[in-house]
C-alpha cells in the first residue's frame, strides 16, 4: 500500500476510535479534528516505527484558539503498533491491523513550552514523547491493547465514565 495514503486512512480510524471513546463527532470543525458543543481535540499521530516527535504547524495553536474561543482544547498525541508493513497491507485491513494505540490528550496551552522552528512549509512546533507527562501525572486508561492519558480535572474522565454505564 501506498504509505501517503495508508496515513490518510489511518488516520480516519484513529480519529473514530477517539470519537466513539470521547464522544464526541468527527466534524472537523473549523479544521479542529474532534468537537462537540464544549470540547476541541486536535489529533496528530505517528506510527511506532519512527522517532515519536509530533509536528505542529504553528498556526494551528492559535487559529484553532480563534476559531473556537468557547471550547476546551486539546492535543492527542497518540502512537500505535502494526502487526503488518504497511507494504503488505490493503486498505480494508487497517482498522484490523492495528494492534495498539497509546493517545496523550494535553491541555491546549501545554504546546506552547517549546520553540518555533522555522521550516520550508512554514514553522513548526515539535513534540517529543520524552516530555509528555508520566503514567503517574495524569489518568491512565487501558483497553483492549490501547492506553490513553489525560490530565485529571478537565471533564474527560466524565466522558469516559459516561461510556462505562
Amino acid at each position: 500500500m501506498n504509505p501517503r495514503r495508508f496515513t490518510c486512512v489511518a488516520e480516519q480510524y484513529h480519529l473514530a476510535y477517539l470519537a466513539q471513546r470521547l464522544q464526541l463527532a468527527q466534524t472537523a470543525k473549523f479544521g479542529i479534528d474532534l468537537s462537540d458543543d464544549r470540547i476541541g481535540i486536535e489529533l496528530k499521530s505517528r506510527l511506532n516505527l519512527y522517532t515519536p516527535n509530533f509536528a505542529v504547524h504553528e498556526y494551528q495553536v492559535e487559529h484553532f484558539r480563534e476559531e473556537l474561543p468557547h471550547h476546551t482544547l486539546f492535543w492527542a498525541f497518540m502512537t500505535y503498533t502494526l502487526d503488518t508493513p504497511i507494504s503488505e497491507m490493503r486498505e480494508q485491513e487497517i482498522e484490523r491491523q492495528i494492534s495498539s494505540r497509546e493517545t496523550w490528550i494535553l491541555p491546549w496551552d501545554w504546546i506552547r513550552q517549546f520553540p518555533i522552528a522555522a521550516a520550508k512549509t512554514g514553522p513548526y512546533i515539535y513534540v517529543h514523547h520524552k516530555y509528555f507527562p508520566k503514567h503517574d501525572e495524569c489518568i491512565t486508561l487501558e483497553e483492549k491493547g490501547s492506553k490513553l492519558h489525560f490530565p485529571e480535572g478537565w471533564g474527560l474522565e466524565e466522558r469516559l465514565e459516561r461510556e462505562k454505564e
